[in-house]
């Protein structure tokens, strides 16, 4: 069959008849033939290919945005491929079709049978290339099979609309507690796989973000993390609502009245009027998509400074070898531990790591220390005090130092560091509960226990620092331990060499006494560190060092050995160290 055929409606009776326009309410649904595509889709993997151009097959030229493609082998229609794909963008003149893989998993499993079903009621089908199932068929498998019907609708478009004055908005979406949308208009038509447009009004209206409609409307009342946005008490009792995702954050450059007031697509666009849910056009969320997108395209994002794998050796002393295993362990597992004994300069070398992979980029670092008293609530999110307007008191679910450190850095898209000084001293399963799970399986969304959900951005990474000296610190767990890369630091001489000597002062006799020194304790995780003589003046300020920092640490690891400890009392080595 010729070209110019294809697209056509055959019947039973073998007559042809043109394919009516696709209805607003449901999407046209293609056969293709697998060799049409640019990159055969046959992966799980792949999340987006490319037709083949729109000239090499015109019936191309009539998919639209949102329009559903089926697969099949080599011209076999029974043989369909367990592959539905969405068209995310329509076919353009001379530019290849941009799709992406829905899973197939996600739908009931009756709709292949009821996709070969369509094809084989064909009965004069073209013999490859591409194919629109036709509406009638498509009318039967939504009638017979009402499970289905779903898939085949396509999504409205919607306007949920807030006050300022009443509601948080802002606050809501950058925290990712925005959950469920009080639902008071179309509540027949607002469907799972909608698409929403987040307006607030007031002296700063416009777009704040793009959602998702995750539910059916629903009799019931918003979610507890969500409570504390409103600035009224909200009904007691339930209200119809639906569930929402955020696709789209634009709380850092919101598309305003004014742009959208200017713009022809967008001046209709229902917002500032009385209530709550008004129904939009796919023109109008589609500007307003492209105008958010190049919004964040022509941010200036804020760059850190540059710091090279070169300073980064200058500054420790290690070697540009040992530093690139250690930077291939961040990103295969994504967090690491630096342990080593005191004065070995765990915390500075994690962070100028910090800085090195931060470097040039539009990410940042941060430290925290833990402590004892450290807690879940702390890290992660928990319940505190705190004063309403009125004055009176109340609780809230405040999110902890990761939550937030974990928003920041999905915000901003690049490699984030929070280097975690003294981890094991904390209780480290109680602080980082749900985290054991998302420490392995990155991105992987979870529940909170306060009722938020929560993932870990792909460009987090985590760096802690052990004292292996500290015996009142109990052993890490194997489970935890495994989620780490454990990387051993010690006494690094010659780092003292490089610091001492643009400062002219003299260490060539104090290196072969530390030497010594680490010799006599004899186990790594209890040696004397060179941080202690890291300092401007060393010559004067050596004597009290040695008396009020090393003989104490000497004392505490060689407690059952006082011989040995008097032998290295300032008495006795001044000799050794003093020209």
């Amino acid at each position: 069959m010729s070209a110019q055929h294809r697209g056509r409606n055959v019947g039973a009776e073998g007559k042809s008849r043109m394919n009516p326009l696709p209805s607003e309410e449901w999407r046209q649904v293609w056969l293709m033939e697998s060799s049409t595509f640019a990159e055969e889709p046959v992966e799980r993997k792949i999340s987006r290919l490319s037709i083949a151009k729109p000239g090499f097959d015109p019936i191309i030229q009539q998919i639209q945005s949102g329009d559903l493609l089926v697969c099949h082998t080599c011209g076999t229609k029974h043989q369909i491929k367990e592959v539905l794909l969405l068209v995310d963008e329509a076919p353009k003149s001379g530019r290849p079709v941009t799709v992406y893989i829905k899973q197939f998993e996600e739908h009931p499993p009756v709709l292949l049978d009821a996709l070969i079903a369509a094809c084989v009621e064909c009965t004069d089908p073209p013999p490859g290339g591409t194919y629109l199932i036709p509406a009638d068929v498509l009318h039967r498998i939504r009638t017979v099979q009402p499970e289905v019907s779903m898939l085949f609708a396509r999504p409205r478009h919607w306007v949920f609309q807030c006050n300022p004055r009443f509601y948080d908005l802002k606050q809501a979406v950058r925290r990712n507690h925005l959950k469920t949308w009080k639902v008071t208009a179309h509540k027949q038509r607002i469907k799972k796989g909608d698409k929403v447009i987040l307006w607030m009004t007031g002296s700063e209206a416009g777009c704040y973000a793009l959602a998702t409609v995750q539910s059916e409307v629903f009799k019931g009342w918003e979610e507890m993390v969500e409570a504390e946005y409103f600035h009224v008490d909200n009904s007691p009792e339930a209200q119809d609502r639906c569930e929402i995702e955020i696709d789209l954050d634009l709380t850092a450059t919101p598309i305003l009245r004014k742009t959208t007031e200017a713009d022809p697509v967008l001046a209709g666009l229902k917002v500032g009027m009385q209530g709550t849910n008004f129904q939009a056009t796919l023109a109008q969320y589609q500007q307003l998509l492209r105008l958010a997108l190049s919004e964040r395209r022509g941010m200036k994002a804020k760059v850190a400074p540059r710091y090279s794998l070169a300073d980064f050796c200058t500054d420790t002393g290690y070697a540009e070898e040992e530093v690139k295993h250690w930077l291939r362990a961040i990103h295969r597992k994504g967090q690491v531990i630096f342990g080593g004994p005191p004065g070995t300069g765990k915390t500075y070398v994690a962070e100028r790591l910090a800085r090195l992979l931060t470097s040039e980029g539009n990410g940042f670092y941060e430290m925290v220390q833990f402590h004892p008293n450290y807690a879940y609530e702390d890290f992660i999110q928990g319940i505190r005090p705190a004063v309403a307007e009125d004055g009176k008191q109340k609780v809230e679910l405040v999110p902890g130092r990761f939550l937030e450190f974990c928003e920041r850095a999905r915000r901003c898209g690049g490699t984030c560091v929070m280097v975690i000084d003294e981890i094991n001293r904390a209780h480290l399963p109680r602080v980082l509960g749900e985290l054991m799970l998302t420490l392995e399986y990155r991105e992987t969304e979870i529940p909170l226990a306060g009722g938020n959900r929560f993932s870990i951005p792909k460009g987090v990474r985590l760096i802690g620092t052990m004292n292996t000296a500290d015996r009142s610190i109990a052993l890490l767990d194997v489970a935890l331990r495994r989620r780490f890369a454990f990387i051993r630091l010690s006494p690094q001489y010659e780092q003292l060499r490089q610091f001492h000597h643009p400062r002219g002062n003299e260490v060539e006799r104090l290196i072969p006494l530390l030497q010594e020194i680490n010799e006599r304790v004899g186990e790594p995780s209890f040696a004397l560190g060179i941080s202690y003589f890291m300092v401007e003046n060393l010559a004067e300020e050596l004597e009290e060092i040695w008396r009020w920092e090393v003989e104490p640490y000497l004392e505490d690891v060689l407690f059952d050995q006082p011989d040995t400890v008097a032998s290295y009392s300032w008495e006795r080595v001044k000799g050794r160290l003093l020209p």
